[in-house]
C-alpha cells in the first residue's frame, strides 16, 4: 500500500456494528402467509454460514428482498413501492409486510414496513405503504417508537446502520447479478459506484466550486471595470466655466418667461369669466322662452270633458309616451347637471392650480430660503433644540457652580477662623511649655540661691530676691507637695493636641481654597461655552428671520413656530396636489359619462319621436285635434286645484328666471368695465401655451445643466472609489485564478479523478487479499498514476505473470474476481459500520469444484472474522458443503414454504 492509499484508508473507522437478528415477512411473492426466520438460533451462531436453497423461482431471493424492504422500503429488483404500484405482494392477498430485527452498538431495533388494501381485502384499493422504526425491549411485544413517518424512518435507519441503500447492497446484501457490476462496467459505471460507496464525490464538488468561484470573481472583476469606466464623464456641455455661464443665462430667461406667463394667466382667467357669463345668459334666455311656451300650453287646457270617453281608448299609448317623455327629460336634466358639475370642477381646478398651489409654494420657498443646502426643516429644528438644551444645561451648571462658590467662600472663611483659633491655642500651649522648661532650668539656680544670705547678690544672676516659681521649685526640691513634672506633662499634651488641631485646620483651609478656585474656573468655563453655543444658535436662526430673541424659551417657541409653518405648507401643497389630481380624474370621468349620456339621450329621443307619431295617429282616429285637447279631456275632479297650484309655480319660476337674467347682465357689465385685456380668448390661449412651453423648455435645460455640474463632481469621486474597488477585486481574482489553474475544473475531474484512483487502488488491495485466499493464481493490477481511466488488469501467475484484460476472462474466472471485488467493496461500503452479516445471492453456478472450494474457503475466512454469511444458490455443491440450510420448497398454485433452523409460520394470524 503506497503512502496516498494509506492516508486515504485511515479516514475510515467503524462507528457501529450492524447484524441481522431476525426476519419476518408476510405475503411476499410466493411466500404466502406470515413467516419468521430467527438468525439468532444456536445453529446459525455455531456454523456462521448458511445456504438458502431451492429450485429456480421458488422464492429464495424474496427472503433477502424482505430485508431490504423492511429497512429501506425498496428492493434491488424493484423501485420504491407506492400506493399506485406493488409487484411484490402475493396475488390474491389484501396485505403484506416485512420486519427486520437488527443490532448496532446503540441497541436492538425493529424496522417494520407494511402495505395493505382497503379493508384488507384482495380486491381493495391499494393504500400508501407504512414504514416505522422501534427500539426493541426484551420481554415486551411492542418496542419504543422512534419514528412513524417513512422519510424520518429511512433517515434514522441510514444513521443507525451507517449505510444508504446502495451501500447496503454492496456491504451486506450482494444482490443477484449486481456484485459483478464493478468488474463488467465501464469507467463511467465504476466512477459512479466509487462515488456512491465512498462519498469521494466531495472532491469533485470542491474542484467544481473552485472553477465556479474563479468564474464568479472574474465576472465581479468585469463588472467592476464596467462600473469604473462608466463613471467617466462623457457629456458634450463644454467646460465647467461654460456650464456655469449657461446656468446663469438660463435662469435669467426663465425668470422673465415666468413673469410674462403670470400676466397672461390673469388675462386668460378674465376672458374665460366673460365667456362663461355670456354663455349663462344665453342658457337663461332659452329657459325663459321655454317656460313661456309652458305657460301658453297651460292656459289652453280647459274644455276637454266631452272627449273623455274617446281619450280612454288611447290612454295606454299616452301613458307609454308620457313615461318616455319623463325618461327623456330626466336624462336630459342629468346631462345638464353633469355639464354644470364639469364647469364647477374646472373652475375649482383652475383656482387650485393658478392661485393656491403657487401661493403655498412661494411661501414655503421664502420660509426655507435660509436653510443650508442638504438640510431639512426637521434637521434645523433638531440642531437648534440640541443647542438650546446644551445652553440651558450649561447655564444650570453655571448657577450650580455659583452656589458651590458661595458655599466654598463661607466654608473658607470658617476654616480661616478655625485655623486662627487653633494657631492661637497652639502658641499659648507652646509658651506654657517653654515657661515650665525655663523653670526647670532655673531649679539648679534656685538650689544655689538657697545658699545665699540676705543682702547678698546671686553669683549667677546678680538678683537679690527669689521668685515665687523659684521658691516653689526650691520648696519642691526640699520636699514640698507641689508636682512640677505632672504640670509639665499636662502642658506638653495640651501643646501636642493644639499643634495637631492647627495642622488639620490649615489643611482644611487649603482644601477650601482649592474648591473655591475650582468653582471660579468652572463658572468661567460655563460662561465661555455659553457664548460659543449662543453664537452657533444665532448662526442657524438669523438666516431664517428669527432675531431679537431674549431667552431659550423664546428661541424654542420661534423655531417650533417656524418648523410648524414649514410642515403645514408642505402638507397644504401635498393636499392641493392631491385635490388637483382627484378633480382632474373626476372631470375626465364626468366628461366620458356625459358623452355616454348624450348618446343614450339620442336613442331615447328617437324612440320618443316614434311614440309621438303613433300618439298623433291615435288622436286623429279619436277626433282629437291635438294633444292639449286630449290631456284636458282626462282631467279628474281634483285637477282644478292642482292647476291653480301649478299656475303659481310657473309664475314664481318666471320671476326666478328674470332675476337670474338681471343679475348676470349686471355682472357682465362690471367685468367688461375692468378691461383687463384687449386680445381675444384664442389669442391669449395661444400666447399662454407658448409661454408655458417656453418655461418647461428652460426649466428642463436648467435642470440638465445643474444636474450635469453636480454629476461631474460626483463622477470624479465615484471614479476614484470604483478604481480602488477594481484593483482590490483584481487581486482577489488573480489569487483564485492561480488556484483554479492547479485544481479547478467545472466537471470536477481533477480532484475527483485523483480521489477515485486512490480509492480504486485501495479496493484492489482488498480484493487481492480475498483472491490470495480463494485462488493464488490471480492478482489484480491497478491503472498507473498517469493513466486517466479506471481500467483493471489481471496478472495470471500460471501464464508467466501475463497481464490479461478483464474482457479475456472465462465465466468462472470472472466470478472469482468479481466476488473478490464485491467483498472488497463490501469492506469499503461498510466502513462506517462493522458489518456482521453478509448475504450473497446466486453467482456460484459458473465455478468448477476447485474454484467453488476456494470461494467457500474465502467466505469461511470472513465467517471466522465474526460475520454471519448467507448464500442463495441452486448449485448442488453449495448444499453439500454447507450444513446449515434454509430450504425454499415450491408447493401448489405458485406458493412456497420455508424449512430450516429458526424458520416458523404463524398460521393463526393469516387473514383470509
Amino acid at each position: 500500500m503506497n503512502r496516498c492509499t494509506k492516508k486515504f484508508s485511515l479516514k475510515w473507522g467503524w462507528t457501529s456494528k450492524m447484524k441481522i437478528l431476525e426476519i419476518k415477512l408476510k405475503n411476499l411473492n410466493s411466500l404466502r402467509g406470515e413467516w419468521t426466520i430467527n438468525l439468532a438460533d444456536n445453529e446459525y451462531k455455531a456454523n456462521g454460514i448458511f445456504a438458502v436453497t431451492g429450485s429456480t423461482g421458488a422464492g429464495k431471493t424474496t427472503i433477502f428482498d424482505a430485508v431490504c424492504l423492511a429497512l429501506y422500503g425498496r428492493t434491488p429488483r424493484l423501485a420504491r413501492i407506492t400506493a399506485s404500484s406493488n409487484e411484490i405482494m402475493s396475488r390474491g392477498t389484501g396485505e403484506c409486510f416485512a420486519h427486520v430485527k437488527f443490532s448496532t452498538e446503540e441497541g436492538i431495533f425493529v424496522c417494520k414496513w407494511w402495505q395493505a388494501r382497503t379493508g384488507g381485502k384482495p380486491k381493495g384499493t391499494l393504500m400508501s405503504p407504512n414504514h416505522h422504526l422501534e427500539k426493541y425491549i426484551e420481554g415486551q411485544e411492542e418496542g419504543v417508537s422512534i419514528s412513524t413517518q417513512p422519510k424520518a424512518t429511512l433517515k434514522e435507519v441510514e444513521r443507525l446502520t451507517g449505510m444508504e441503500f446502495g451501500q447496503f447492497t454492496q456491504a451486506i446484501l450482494l444482490a443477484q447479478g449486481d456484485f459483478d457490476a464493478f468488474l463488467n462496467g465501464n469507467a463511467t459505471t465504476r466512477s459512479k459506484i466509487l462515488e456512491l460507496l465512498t462519498g469521494i464525490d466531495v472532491y469533485s464538488e470542491i474542484s467544481r466550486n473552485i472553477a465556479l468561484r474563479t468564474g464568479k470573481e472574474k465576472n465581479k472583476l468585469d463588472e467592476a471595470k464596467i462600473k469604473r469606466d462608466s463613471s467617466i464623464p462623457h457629456d458634450n456641455l463644454g467646460t465647467d466655466e461654460e456650464i456655469s455661464r449657461d446656468i446663469h443665462k438660463t435662469r435669467e430667461l426663465l425668470t422673465s418667461a415666468e413673469e410674462s406667463f403670470k400676466n397672461l394667466q390673469e388675462e386668460l382667467n378674465w376672458l374665460k369669466l366673460i365667456r362663461d357669463i355670456k354663455d349663462e345668459l344665453l342658457r337663461n334666455e332659452a329657459a325663459i322662452k321655454n317656460h313661456e311656451r309652458v305657460l301658453a300650453d297651460f292656459t289652453r287646457e280647459r274644455a276637454r270633458l266631452e272627449a273623455g270617453l274617446r281619450a280612454k281608448n288611447i290612454l295606454p299609448v299616452y301613458s307609454e309616451l308620457t313615461a318616455k317623455r319623463k325618461q327623456y327629460a330626466k336624462d336630459k336634466a342629468s346631462c345638464e347637471a353633469k355639464r354644470q358639475e364639469i364647469m364647477n370642477d374646472s373652475t375649482e381646478l383652475r383656482r387650485l392650480e393658478s392661485e393656491l398651489l403657487p401661493q403655498c409654494e412661494e411661501r414655503l420657498k421664502r420660509l426655507t430660503a435660509g436653510i443650508p443646502d442638504g438640510k431639512s426643516p426637521d434637521v434645523i429644528r433638531s440642531e437648534v433644540s440640541r443647542l438650546v438644551k446644551s445652553f440651558s444645561d450649561n447655564y444650570k451648571d453655571k448657577k450650580s457652580s455659583e452656589l458651590d462658590k458661595a458655599k466654598a467662600e463661607k466654608t473658607l472663611k470658617d476654616a480661616q477662623a478655625q485655623s486662627d483659633s487653633a494657631r492661637k491655642e497652639e502658641d499659648e500651649a507652646r509658651n506654657k511649655v517653654n515657661e515650665l522648661l525655663n523653670v526647670r532650668v532655673s531649679v539648679v539656680l534656685a538650689s544655689e540661691r538657697t545658699k545665699l544670705k540676705p543682702g547678698m547678690t546671686c553669683p549667677l544672676c546678680g538678683g537679690l530676691v527669689r521668685s515665687d516659681s523659684l521658691r516653689r521649685i526650691a520648696g519642691d526640691s526640699t520636699g514640698g507637695d507641689f508636682s512640677f513634672d505632672e504640670e509639665l506633662r499636662a502642658a506638653q499634651k495640651r501643646f501636642n493636641d493644639a499643634s495637631r488641631a492647627s495642622q488639620k485646620a490649615q489643611a482644611e483651609q487649603a482644601s477650601c481654597a482649592e474648591r473655591l478656585e475650582a468653582c471660579r474656573e468652572k463658572i468661567l468655563e460655563c460662561e465661555a461655552k455659553n457664548l460659543e453655543i449662543k453664537s452657533s444658535i444665532l448662526e442657524i436662526i438669523t438666516p431664517l428671520g428669527i432675531v431679537n430673541q431674549k431667552s431659550c424659551e423664546e428661541i424654542t417657541i420661534r423655531i417650533n413656530k417656524w418648523f410648524d409653518e414649514a410642515v403645514k405648507l408642505n402638507e397644504a401643497i401635498t393636499d392641493i396636489k392631491g385635490k388637483i389630481q382627484s378633480l382632474s380624474g373626476k372631470n375626465n370621468a364626468n366628461r366620458k359619462s356625459l358623452d355616454d349620456s348624450v348618446s343614450a339621450l339620442s336613442v331615447i329621443e328617437t324612440e320618443l319621436k316614434e311614440l309621438q307619431e303613433r300618439f298623433v295617429f291615435e288622436l286623429k282616429m279619436q277626433n282629437f285635434s291635438d294633444e292639449k285637447n286630449f290631456t284636458a279631456s282626462i282631467l279628474s275632479d281634483t285637477e282644478l286645484s292642482r292647476l291653480q297650484a301649478l299656475s303659481k309655480t310657473y309664475d314664481d319660476k318666471m320671476t326666478e328666471l328674470q332675476g337670474i337674467k338681471d343679475d348676470r347682465t349686471k355682472r357682465l357689465k362690471e367685468e367688461e368695465d375692468k378691461a383687463v385685456s384687449t386680445k381675444t380668448l384664442d389669442d391669449v390661449k395661444t400666447l399662454y401655451n407658448e409661454r408655458d412651453n417656453e418655461i418647461k423648455t428652460l426649466s428642463d435645460k436648467l435642470s440638465r445643466l445643474v444636474f450635469a455640474a453636480e454629476a461631474r463632481e460626483k463622477l470624479k469621486s465615484e471614479f476614484d472609489r470604483l478604481d480602488k474597488e477594481y484593483q482590490a477585486q483584481e487581486k482577489i481574482y488573480n489569487n483564485w485564478s492561480a488556484f483554479d489553474k492547479e485544481l479547478g475544473q467545472l466537471n470536477g475531474g481533477k480532484l475527483g479523478s485523483f480521489a477515485q484512483k486512490i480509492t480504486l487502488r485501495f479496493l484492489i488491495e482488498l480484493a487481492n487479499e480475498q483472491l490470495r485466499k480463494m485462488n493464488g493464481r490471480y492478482t489484480l493490477k491497478a491503472p498507473s498514476e498517469n493513466d486517466g481511466n479506471l481500467e483493471i488488469s489481471v496478472i495470471d501467475s500460471e501464464q508467466a505473470g501475463e497481464i490479461r484484460p478483464t474482457s479475456n476472462l472465462s465465466g468462472g474466472e470472472r466470478f472469482i474476481i468479481s466476488l473478490a471485488l464485491a467483498l472488497g467493496l463490501s469492506q469499503i461500503s461498510g466502513a462506517k459500520a462493522k458489518v456482521e452479516s453478509l448475504f450473497i445471492d446466486e453467482g456460484f453456478g459458473s465455478l468448477d469444484d476447485d474454484s467453488l472450494n476456494a470461494a467457500l474457503e474465502a467466505l469461511g475466512e470472513i465467517k471466522r472474522e465474526g460475520r454471519m454469511i448467507g448464500i442463495i444458490s441452486h448449485v448442488s455443491g453449495i448444499s453439500e458443503r454447507i450444513s446449515t440450510k434454509i430450504n425454499v420448497i415450491r408447493k401448489n398454485e405458485g406458493t412456497s414454504v420455508l424449512e430450516g433452523p429458526g424458520c416458523s409460520r404463524s398460521k393463526d394470524k393469516e387473514r383470509k
